[in-house]
Order: structure tokens, then sequence, then C-alpha cells
């Protein structure tokens, strides 16, 4: 799921603004598959601790980034700056899929 993101984030730099409808799409498609596994895997009353540690998470890490962008942008520049998250992020990705738990994770309630 994470690979369209990766792609995405790779030819936005080289195509423009055209490739954010695609990449909004994809960020939509991995929000409605995150939801919907977690709660068929999370029992319904102990839905709110991993859903509250996620958005703690995200908020936490969105704030980091906006905080530092900025300079590291301006000691390294922008396109250097996008080149090098791309890299750290399908190397995070590529760690994900070896991950045995990862690549053999299962739907419950799937016949």
């Amino acid at each position: 799921m994470a690979l369209p993101l990766v792609a995405v984030s790779l030819l936005v730099p080289a195509l423009g603004m055209p490739v954010l409808v695609p990449a909004g799409g994809s960020a939509a498609f991995w929000l409605v598959m995150w939801s919907t596994t977690v709660q068929t895997h999370v029992p319904p009353e102990a839905l709110n601790l991993p859903h509250a540690y996620d958005v703690a998470g995200s908020l936490l890490m969105v704030a980091a980034g906006r905080a530092l962008a900025g300079p590291v942008a301006e000691a390294v520049g922008a396109p250097e700056l996008l080149v090098a998250a791309a890299v750290i992020n399908m190397g995070v990705v590529a760690v994900l899929l070896v991950a045995r738990p990862v690549r053999r994770f299962k739907r419950i309630g799937l016949v």
C-alpha cells in the first residue's frame, strides 16, 4: 500500500501539480486501508488507545517535519531534501516489506 505513495513522492518534483491528484488519492486509499485494518484487528473496547497513539504520533511528526523542513532545505537545498526524503521513505517501506508479519498479514473474517 505504501509503494504508490513512494512512487508519487518521486514523481511530484518531476511532473509538478497534476501529480498531486493521484497523490491525494493514494493517501486517501492508505487512510481507508489503515482504518479498516485497525478496526478489524483490535477489539472494539480497545480501539481508543491505538487511535490515540496514532493521532498523537502523527501530529508530533507533522509538527517536527514542519519545524525542520525550512532550515534543512535552506542548508542543503530543496531538491536535495526531497530526494533524500524519498530515499528514506523507500528505505522504510523496504524494511517493512521484509518483515514476515507484514508480508503475511491476513484479514480477519475472510473465508
